[in-house]
């Protein structure tokens, strides 16, 4: 697979959403779950 170079970047900017909306909703935050989340969300056809 071939990303674009910013795609670390867009990644933090989720995740620092993620962060804030968390915050706010007053819930933890686990970064497993997100990485979960977001590769099933992102590549549904490479997760087995």
């Amino acid at each position: 697979m071939e990303f674009p170079e910013s795609l670390p970047e867009q990644i933090q900017g989720i995740w620092k959403g993620y962060l804030s909306q968390a915050k706010i909703q007053g819930i933890a935050v686990d970064p497993n779950e997100f990485v979960i989340t977001f590769v099933n969300e992102n590549f549904p056809n490479i997760v087995a």
